[in-house]
């Protein structure tokens, strides 16, 4: 049964990287115990740039943690949650049988597909450099890279819960 590993946030931050310091919320870290899900997506959370993240209409970005280990030989590490912005790290769903449109009960809350994949951003470049990401746009195997939602019917939801698609 597919679960919730992790849920995280993270708050606008200035980041240094290589070229220059770019105002981001990609770093993301798992929150602990029960939290709520509303219209704008996980409460604490914060996005940096709403015409490309979060808002009713993308309220939730999630990533699927048994590909974690592919992302070795672009890392030289197995990635933490919330590494890759996500807000919701799951296990046990299989992205090829994921749709638009579909919906799942996550804890009290429902949310819907309305992007996949979540398409990697000028910050995702950045975080990892323009070399990894193009090791991982070559693997087929990486190019499931999560999952964007907006949230139906609020509600509280917790690690250890499960998606249970309706």
């Amino acid at each position: 049964m597919p679960t919730i590993l992790t849920f995280n946030a993270g708050t606008i931050a200035d980041r240094p990287y290589p070229d220059q310091v770019e105002r981001t919320a990609i770093g993301k870290s798992p929150v602990a115990g029960r939290v709520r899900l509303t219209r704008l997506g996980l409460v604490g959370d914060q996005q940096e740039d709403l015409s490309h993240h979060g808002g009713p209409d993308r309220a939730l970005c999630s990533y699927v943690a048994d590909h974690h280990l592919g992302w070795v030989g672009a890392l030289g590490r197995v990635p933490e949650p919330g590494l890759f912005g996500e807000n919701l790290t799951v296990q046990g769903v299989d992205e090829t049988q994921v749709h638009c449109g579909d919906r799942f009960r996550v804890g009290s809350a429902i949310i819907e597909v309305t992007e996949k994949p979540h398409t990697g951003c000028v910050k995702f470049t950045q975080r990892f450099g323009l070399a990894a990401t193009r090791w991982i746009n070559s693997r087929k195997d990486l190019r499931l890279r999560g999952i964007n939602a907006v949230v139906v019917e609020a509600g509280e939801v917790a690690p250890g819960d499960t998606v249970r698609k309706l």
